[in-house]
């Protein structure tokens, strides 16, 4: 890891939640303690804002390849329709979380929470998705 993985990947991503998080060192009402748990933030799949993000940028780098950087007409043709692919994923579920919002139950390892947190799980894999191809993407197409 980078500094341009920091700085493009992790923070976009995950600085957010560290804010959230800092709500707790004030003096809240429950309601507001309640609303800034990070789960309350990323539960209906808010993740994906940050993969619809990395999915652009990945597609702007890919067709802008750094002077002198020579890149396969069938990497960058398959690459480029993963990104769609994702980016249309990551858009659906972006889209659909506000209107179709899941209740915060408790967390435990099993199935039935994990059925639960179906669009959480899904945006977090896909926003991993994302963060691999974009980084892909830049490190073949920019050096």
């Amino acid at each position: 890891m980078n500094d341009w993985h920091l700085v493009n990947l992790f923070v976009p991503t995950l600085l957010p939640l560290v804010f959230l998080s800092a709500f707790f060192l004030f003096d809240l009402s429950t309601t507001e303690k309640a609303r800034a748990n990070p789960l309350v933030a990323i539960k209906d799949g808010q993740l994906s804002w940050a993969g619809l993000g990395m999915c652009v940028n990945g597609l702007y780098e890919l067709q802008h390849p750094a002077a002198g950087k020579t890149v396969s007409q069938l990497w960058s043709t398959n690459t480029f329709w993963l990104v769609v692919a994702v980016l249309i994923f990551h858009a659906l579920i972006a889209a659909a979380g506000p209107v179709f919002p899941t209740k915060k139950c408790g967390f435990s390892v099993c199935l039935k929470t994990l059925r639960h947190y179906r669009v959480l799980l899904a945006s977090a894999i896909l926003t991993i998705a994302a963060g691999w191809l974009y980084s892909d993407i830049h490190l073949t197409t920019q050096g």
